[in-house]
């Protein structure tokens, strides 16, 4: 069923309010686990979307946005992350 809301008032719509306020509360969390300064803020919402994105939700039978959302239908691969605010270094090639 489709609903129409009054554009602008963010307020009618409480899924998005719901998700945009858990966004932000975990991106908060990162922020003080993380220890990190404020210019890695636009990295630690990047991250916690993406984290939310492929995180288990109960009320879809157990799978992720990812799974329900991509053409594939297939679990995110999660070998790639690493504990938020672990220590990592950058590599600069010596041409560079």
């Amino acid at each position: 069923m489709q609903q129409y809301i009054t554009p602008y008032t963010p307020k009618q719509n409480s899924v998005f309010e719901h998700k945009n306020r858990t966004l932000v509360e975990s991106t908060h969390n990162m922020f003080q686990f993380a220890n990190l300064p404020n210019s890695f803020v636009g990295e630690v919402v990047a991250t916690t979307c993406y984290l939310q994105n492929v995180s288990r939700i109960s009320i879809m039978d157990e799978k992720t946005l990812y799974e329900a959302c991509h053409w594939i239908g297939s679990k995110p691969n999660l070998q790639h992350l690493w504990i938020f605010g672990c220590l990592a270094y950058e590599h600069v090639l010596k041409e560079l």
